[in-house]
């Protein structure tokens, strides 16, 4: 059961990140505890945690009726979960998709999201509208989005899967000076310290090696088993970036 302390030092860290009443924060508050006690998005499970003397029934009504008027943008939604995760920047930031589908509805979702002790905390998303993966150009709008609110200074790097190492995405990460950490195929050829090309997944412990693929990116030289370090795509200027394959 949270304690009134507990209450209060969530009020205290949602009144510093939204600029609501006081009603509107105190009910958010009790609307987390809530939702981190039964786990689940149900509104008649939550109802049944809520804090208070109030009938289940009541909490019920309230919860539909503040759902109902919820409106909040996108920029101080990120703000206000960087807040409740508490931590401080440097962020390592995570791009991954989630897929389903709500009957036939297919729902596909690009995710930023921030890292924080192995789980991360989705910041900024936008619907594909299609199954499959995303482009270069929908990865560099969420990325731009992120930047608008928080700038580049407080990344870390971004890390990412296999079928998000396209040569767009991965030039304007280089282009912006922003580090990342992608997985390669297993295929991807590197060039080994003797100039060699020899696939990633057969040079794990390969201490330095040259990105190449059939849409490749200049001189982006590996090191430190999978870290890679490269050049800004031939601008002569170094930027930053890792990979793990």
């Amino acid at each position: 059961m949270p304690t009134p302390c507990s209450i209060f030092s969530i009020e205290q860290r949602l009144s510093n990140s939204v600029e609501w009443n006081r009603a509107r924060v105190k009910f958010l508050a009790r609307f987390l505890i809530a939702l981190f006690a039964v786990k689940t998005v149900c509104l008649t499970q939550i109802a049944t945690a809520f804090p208070g003397t109030a009938k289940t029934d009541s909490h019920y009504k309230r919860l539909q009726r503040f759902l109902r008027g919820f409106d909040m943008d996108a920029g101080s939604l990120a703000h206000l979960i960087i807040s409740l995760v508490g931590v401080e920047p440097p962020w390592v930031l995570a791009l991954d998709r989630t897929n389903w589908k709500l009957g036939r509805a297919e729902l596909n979702l690009l995710v930023l999201a921030i890292v924080h002790e192995g789980v991360a905390f989705p910041l900024f998303w936008i619907g594909l509208g299609r199954a499959g993966n995303s482009d270069s150009a929908q990865r560099i709008l969420l990325m731009e989005q992120f930047l608008a609110e928080f700038g580049k200074g407080k990344v870390a790097f971004v890390c990412a899967d296999r079928e998000f190492a396209s040569k767009p995405w991965i030039a304007w990460l280089l282009g912006q000076g922003i580090g990342f950490r992608l997985r390669l195929k297993s295929d991807t050829l590197i060039a080994n310290g003797r100039g060699e090309m020899v696939c990633a997944g057969s040079r794990r412990r390969e201490r330095v090696g040259c990105f190449e693929t059939a849409a490749s990116i200049r001189s982006v030289v590996f090191l430190n088993q999978g870290s890679a370090w490269g050049n800004g795509c031939g601008s002569g200027e170094h930027g930053f970036g890792t990979a793990t394959f």
